[in-house]
This record gives C-alpha cells, sequence and structure tokens, in this order.
C-alpha cells in the first residue's frame, strides 16, 4: 500500500478490500473501471453469492440484452470464486467457443490485475494460462467451451451456460433446440461435482428455448418467492424485464429496469424499431409460444400515413375506456384504435394503449375528429356512460361542436372472442399497419395479438376489435348492439 496515504485513506482503502472479498458487488465495484451501479445488478449479485454458498445450486437469469449479465456471471463472478477458493472449477459455455473463450479471457486478465491482487492471493499457474483454459496455482481450472461441443474429461463446481443460442433462427430451429437440451442433460449437467450449482443465462428467443423447456419440466420457484422462504426444491428463476409490468419492490409498472442507462424514453424506441414480437422475447422475457399462436408476424403489413392519407377512407376511432371512474382515472391503460377503411374494405390501423385521464381523453377525441373528420366514435357502453358522458355533454356545449359517438355492448360475448375475430381479416390480407417514418403506429397492438391470448394488456386489441361493430358498410343496421346518440349543441 502507498506509504503516502494517510491513515484514515488506509483504513478505507483495507475495509474495501475486506467488502470485496466477502461480496461479490463490492469485489466488481472494486476490480472494474468504469463499473456502473444499479438495483438490479445489486439482486444479480446477491443471487451469485447463495449460489457460492450453496444456498441456490440451479440458477436460471433472464434479463434483456446489454444489461450486464454476461459481465456479471461469466466474467466477474468466475474471478471472484478463484479468489474465494483457488481449487475451483468453472466451466463457461455459450453458443460458440470463441464467445466462451472470450469471457475467458477477460476473467483471466482481471485476476492478472492489481486491483484483484489487492485483495486476494490466488495466482494463475504459470504454465497455464491459454484464454480458453487455465489454472491456479492451487487446483483451480477454468475451461471455455461451445454448447454442444466435447468436455468430456471435465469437471466442473460451477457450470455456466451464457446464451446457448446464437440468434433467432437458431432458436427457432426445433433441431437445435432439441440437440441443446440433450447437451444439458447428458453432458452438461454430467459434468458437475456432487455438491456441484448450475447456472444457465440467456436472452429469451422462444417459448421452447432452454429456460422454457427448464420451466416446463423442471421444479421451478421465483427469485421473489425464494427471497420469501419458499423452499428451493431444485431451480431459481431470476427474470427482470426491461420494463416493469407490475408494481414491485424496486419499480412502479412501466418503469425501466436500468433507466440511468437505458432510460424509458430509449427502450420505447427500440420496442418501436424492433416490433411486439422481439420486445416481448428480448426485453421482457416473454417469447411467444409459437404452436400454439393465433396471431402471425407475417400477417402484419405496412403502409406509410402519408401514403393512407392519399387514399380515399373513412375513418373510424374505437376506444376500450377501462378505468374512467374516479378512483382508477388516469391510472389504467385506454385502447384506442383509429381505422381507415378504403373503397375495397381494408382497413389501415393505427392502434395503442396509453394511460390518460377522462379529460384528456375527451380532448384526444375532439382532436382527432378535427384532425380526421372521424365518420364515427365508438365507445364501450358501460364505461361511456359511467365515465365519459358527462365530459362529452360539457365540452360539446362548450366547444359549439358535435361528435358522432356510437355506444358499443359485447351483447355477452367474451372479449377473446372479440379479438380472435380479428385473425380472419388478418390472414386474408385486409389489414394494414400504419407507420409514420420509423415509427410502427401499432406496436402495442402486435405486442397484445402475438401473445394473444396470454397477453399482459389487451386494451389495443379489444379496441381494434370492436372496429368489425362499426367499419362495416352495414354497421347501422346492428341496433341489439349500437346506439347512436344525438346531442342538442347549444
Amino acid at each position: 500500500m502507498n506509504s503516502s496515504i494517510s491513515p484514515q485513506q488506509a483504513k478505507k482503502e483495507l475495509a474495501l478490500r475486506e467488502l470485496s472479498r466477502r461480496h461479490l458487488k463490492d469485489f466488481s465495484k472494486y476490480v472494474f473501471s468504469g463499473y456502473k451501479e444499479n438495483w438490479h445488478i445489486d439482486m444479480l449479485c446477491d443471487a451469485l453469492e447463495d449460489v457460492y454458498n450453496g444456498k441456490i445450486r440451479f440458477l436460471l437469469v433472464e434479463m434483456p440484452p446489454r444489461h450486464s449479465k454476461s459481465l456479471h456471471v461469466s466474467q466477474l463472478f468466475p474471478a471472484w470464486l478463484f479468489g474465494k477458493d483457488q481449487d475451483s472449477s468453472v466451466i463457461v459455455s455459450s453458443y460458440s467457443g470463441d464467445l466462451a473463450t472470450d469471457h475467458g479471457r477477460e476473467t483471466r486478465n482481471l485476476m492478472e490485475e492489481q486491483a484483484y491482487k489487492n485483495i486476494f492471493n490466488t495466482k494463475l499457474a504459470t504454465d497455464s494460462t491459454a484464454k480458453g483454459k487455465f489454472h491456479t496455482q492451487g487446483k483451480g481450472v477454468y475451461n471455455a467451451a461451445g454448447v454442444g461441443g466435447s468436455i468430456t474429461g471435465k469437471g466442473a463446481q460451477f457450470f455456466i451456460v451464457d446464451d446457448p443460442f446464437k440468434d433467432r433462427k437458431e432458436a427457432n430451429s426445433v433441431l437445435i433446440r432439441d440437440e441443446r437440451w440433450r447437451w444439458l442433460k447428458s453432458v452438461a449437467r454430467t459434468r458437475l461435482t456432487p455438491d456441484g450449482a448450475m447456472i444457465i443465462m440467456h436472452t429469451r428467443w422462444h417459448d421452447d428455448d432452454v429456460i422454457g423447456r427448464t420451466v416446463l419440466e423442471d421444479e421451478v420457484i421465483s427469485y421473489e418467492d425464494y427471497l420469501a422462504g419458499k423452499e428451493v426444491k431444485k431451480w431459481v428463476e431470476l427474470k427482470l424485464p426491461a420494463i416493469a409490468e407490475s408494481d414491485d419492490k424496486y419499480r412502479k409498472e412501466g418503469e425501466a429496469l436500468w433507466d440511468s442507462h437505458y432510460h424509458l424514453g430509449e427502450l420505447l424506441e427500440i420496442k418501436k424499431d424492433i416490433g411486439g414480437y422481439e420486445w416481448s422475447a428480448l426485453y421482457q422475457q416473454e417469447p411467444v409460444d409459437e404452436e400454439n399462436r393465433i396471431f402471425h408476424p407475417e400477417w402484419f403489413k405496412y403502409k406509410e400515413m402519408s401514403e393512407v392519407e392519399s387514399l380515399t377512407t373513412s375513418r373510424y376511432l374505437t376506444i376500450d375506456t377501462k378505468g374512467t371512474d374516479k378512483k382508477t382515472d388516469g391510472n389504467d391503460y385506454i385502447g384506442l384504435a383509429l381505422n381507415f377503411v378504403d373503397a375495397d374494405n381494408n382497413w389501415h390501423l393505427r392502434s395503442e394503449r396509453r394511460k390518460m385521464s377522462s379529460k384528456e381523453l375527451v380532448d384526444l377525441m375532439f382532436n382527432w375528429y378535427e384532425v380526421y373528420q372521424l365518420v364515427t366514435i365508438g365507445i364501450e357502453k358501460t364505461a361511456f356512460t359511467e365515465g365519459l358522458k358527462p365530459y362529452i355533454d360539457q365540452e360539446m356545449r362548450k366547444r359549439n361542436m358535435f361528435l358522432p359517438i356510437v355506444e358499443l355492448s359485447h351483447g355477452g360475448t367474451k372479449k377473446e372472442i372479440r379479438i380472435e375475430g380479428l385473425s380472419p381479416r388478418y390472414e386474408r390480407g385486409a389489414i394494414y399497419h400504419i407507420t409514420q417514418g420509423k415509427e410502427n403506429l401499432c406496436v402495442d397492438l402486435e405486442e397484445e395479438l402475438l401473445r394473444f391470448p396470454l397477453a399482459k394488456y389487451d386494451d389495443a386489441s379489444d379496441a381494434t376489435a370492436y372496429q368489425n361493430q362499426i367499419a362495416e358498410p352495414h354497421f347501422l343496421d346492428e341496433e341489439d348492439t349500437i346506439s347512436l346518440y344525438n346531442y342538442d349543441v347549444v
């Protein structure tokens, strides 16, 4: 230690080193230059510590791309393990041997840094320092291997599988999925020592990928249940979506996982760029069940807004107005479906969900009525009568403007059946999703339809399904489901 530093600085430095020996997150901050902290990284480090301590033997890690999972699981964690026990044996495997070897190089190089030597006495063996395989001066050994490759004769106290699929093409192949699964069960699992631990980590691609099949066929509990004291029978699943789908200890619904690094606006831009299908899998860890999917991504056709506006069309707006009562006003999503119907009865859609107050929704209705020259505005009957009618009455008189509002009723038909009723029109190519520059104006709708009927949200898809009641040429004949209100505007 530098003799020129003060006793207080020396005391602080020694404390940092001791914390780094004890805890992975402190170790990571100490040895990694430019380290970025966040609660999800702390949670990951805590889970990895419990793997080391034997509290968790089998861990699944699901996180979005570029959120530091490989840095911590495949690089920092092995280095920390060797520091804690120079006799540890580690295998890191990925979809290619080269990627696994790259992780090995980072781990090896880190162990040769002075910062590492400040904390641990573990040293690399001078005669075995290859980036894909190296030994410590104890009995410790690191092996890098490609998933599916041979690891005969190699054992591991800690076996890490990091991204077993290269891309969607591999993950969509039944042959490759089966191959990866057989390798995991018959090769990787057999390399573990009797008390060994396994970590499987990857960005989700497919409902039947390695993690998906593990969840389906093995005994798995969530990390939250583990923390709450639920018995661990085998696997613990740490699953962190890019945008929260419900309130939890660290964030509210709709907030970003790592806001200081990937803020919500950036994530929403990514969502627009890649579409709901890829977003749901890669960023929310919710891949779609291909076999049982009702709506298919190849059904989605697109037209630029400028092209749509050049067509001769009738324009309709349908609204799924959940959350317009006083208790939830502005807190629940509202579904909006704007439809440009051409002479051939093709639909051109802008469909989304928004959190809006009743006042904001009414303002939008008047604005879109003027901008798009709407023929009809359809609103679900119950929500309309309970939440919106007083606002609309008042605003129509104030603005001296009549809105052609139609009340919509589901007539006892379940929402799932209404939404599924869109599939024939999609299949025959009679629906176009509107784009505006790079922006897909139906990204929410696509996300919901691709996961239907298991999607968390259905606001955009339900609003779109209601178009079937008003966008058809014969819609005014449906007296049992449609009521046209005529307001006297004073």
